[in-house]
């Protein structure tokens, strides 16, 4: 059963320089990915960025998914040629949705002509904008749910009237977390409740708006799962099929962060982050490290057979959102 299956389905690929080399290219065509995460390293001006996602479907497919972090804020990994938008505070402050669409149109328009077809975006964490939080500074939208489920809904339905996939990220919620997973594994102390009735509810909304993924990251809730950060937790991705009621792709935080994996190698990381129910995960960087993932995939395909069912369900809700545009 398992030999049927592509071990690269599960993975989001990143690389150096605003070319892959031969090396990574030789890799990828052997073991197809599912897609690409586009840094700013990658990027020059328009017209390469369009020349490399060309390049990229000519040798991988049309349906290879090319992914950004194309945030309202300070996160936008395109620069010159692209609308430079206001801080998510100026936006909710204002209290103009007219400007915040404007910029969301402009930009998707941009990111669908040049072949990126996702926007790991709208950032959904409830945070104040005067409370100091390095990993959201000038990146979240607010504390005030109902103004952050306004804003990103706009985001999700104009990005795809341009055919652009969106992403709801940072599950279960960084506005509840202490640490920053860029650099230590993030915690919380929060309660079920205040999960529930509070931090997910801009994730309950985007959902119901059609929001084609949602993004998984590296916090441990002891009130959730006591022994796995969310990235390596089934009882997470229950919450986000079951009490969220996602039912399409969920997608890993990047892999090479210094808070995802412990004493995890990448390979086992990359493996447990699938068994616990995520569809994709993403190593942005380190050839080495990318095909160690890929063999650990790769073995676990061929000797679990549950393995291999988890497979098939995941390629099922990533053949799906081919159609949701």
């Amino acid at each position: 059963m398992s030999s049927s299956f592509n071990p690269g389905q599960f993975l989001i690929l990143g690389f150096e320089g605003l070319e892959p080399d031969s090396r990574f290219l030789d890799f990828v065509k052997e073991t197809p990915p599912a897609g690409f995460l586009l840094l700013g390293e990658n990027y020059q001006d328009r017209n390469q960025l369009k020349t490399l996602s060309s390049r990229l479907r000519a040798d991988m497919g049309d349906d290879i998914l090319i992914m950004a972090d194309q945030e309202p804020g300070r996160v936008q990994r395109f620069k010159a040629g692209f609308p430079q938008s206001k801080t998510p505070s100026q936006f909710i402050r204002q209290g103009n949705p007219k400007d915040f669409q404007g910029w969301c149109q402009e930009t998707a328009e941009k990111l669908a002509n040049a072949g990126v077809n996702v926007n790991l975006a709208p950032i959904l964490d409830l945070w104040p904008f005067d409370r100091d939080y390095p990993v959201l500074n000038n990146r979240s939208l607010g504390d005030d749910a109902g103004k952050v489920i306004l804003f990103s809904l706009i985001m999700i339905e104009v990005f795809r009237g341009y055919r652009v996939h969106t992403c709801a990220k940072h599950f279960p919620g960084l506005g509840a977390a202490r640490g920053d997973p860029h650099e230590v594994l993030a915690t919380s102390d929060e309660n079920l409740s205040r999960f529930l009735e509070y931090h997910w509810a801009p994730f309950r909304a985007a959902v119901a708006d059609g929001v084609s993924f949602v993004m998984t990251t590296h916090l441990l809730c002891h009130s959730i799962d006591s022994e796995h950060c969310a990235t390596f937790s089934k009882n997470m991705i229950n919450h986000i099929r079951y009490t969220v009621r996602h039912d399409g792709p969920v997608i890993s935080d990047d892999l090479c962060m210094k808070g995802a994996r412990g004493e995890r190698s990448i390979g086992m990381a990359a493996v447990d982050a699938i068994i616990a129910g995520h569809d994709l995960v993403i190593i942005s960087r380190d050839l080495d490290s990318q095909k160690e993932a890929v063999y650990a995939i790769s073995e676990h395909l061929e000797q679990d057979p549950a393995f291999g069912r988890m497979a098939a369900e995941s390629r099922k809700r990533l053949k799906r959102i081919e159609g949701i545009l």
